[in-house]
């Protein structure tokens, strides 16, 4: 049995099948060794360091695809585990919106980017957070990480509700992302995100370890093969 330690609660649930690790273009298991021959699309994400709040610093980020995922390596120091070795709670990461229309004035309006200013025109967020779990009778804490596919609601913000596509790594679940020794991996549904191959796609990264500062933001594009 497993109690959760969420600031926030999480529910845990898996919308739609997984495909088997050996039909996934990349092993998820928070190892580069199957990256080495993509690029990166960002040099470093944010700003350089841990920020005030000594969160995750997020450096090389990594894209790829294939007909049915969109793949992303975030290269991360601490790891997730170095992080969860000497500060056992709950953390930001990252949000990555995507304007999968290509359109501006369409998606999102008035999200509060902090240091950003508004954030609008992006349909789909994808909020990465961590979590940590503490397993009874043993009392052992474990880190765990988190990803949602959240679409704007009526207000024209981001939450979390029933159609957010939700995907961990907590407990038994092993969903479409991991971290390990050199970051986070995951995979997202292209139909989640609004997008099919030959699409170029407008991105804006905010890296929760400089949340509050512009330079914390940053935008780039992928088109998708």
């Amino acid at each position: 049995m497993q109690c959760v330690l969420l600031a926030l609660a999480v529910m845990v649930c898996i919308s739609g099948c997984k495909k088997s690790d050996d039909e996934l273009r990349f092993k998820l298991d928070g190892k580069a060794d199957d990256w080495q021959d993509v690029g990166p699309l960002w040099d470093e994400a944010g700003l350089p360091g841990r920020g005030d709040f000594n969160e995750i610093d997020i450096r090389q980020v990594r894209m790829a695809n294939d007909e049915e995922y969109l793949y992303i390596f975030f290269h991360a120091s601490p790891s997730v585990q170095q992080r969860f070795a000497k500060q056992q709670s709950s953390g930001g990461f990252c949000d990555l919106y995507f304007d999968s229309d290509g359109d501006p004035a369409t998606g999102c309006e008035g999200v509060e980017g902090f240091g950003y200013g508004d954030i609008a025109g992006y349909e789909v967020r994808l909020w990465i957070t961590l979590g940590t779990s503490m397993s009874w009778p043993s009392g052992k804490s474990e880190p765990f990480i988190v990803y949602e596919a959240q679409l704007p609601g009526e207000d024209g913000d981001f939450a979390s509700g029933p159609e957010a596509f939700h995907q961990s790594n907590f407990g038994d679940e092993q969903g479409l992302i991991a971290h390990g020794p050199d970051g986070v991996e995951l995979a997202v549904p292209l139909s989640r995100l609004g997008l099919a191959a030959g699409m170029t796609v407008r991105m804006l990264l905010a890296e929760n370890a400089h949340t509050f500062q512009k330079a914390g933001y940053s935008e780039r594009t992928f088109t998708l093969k």
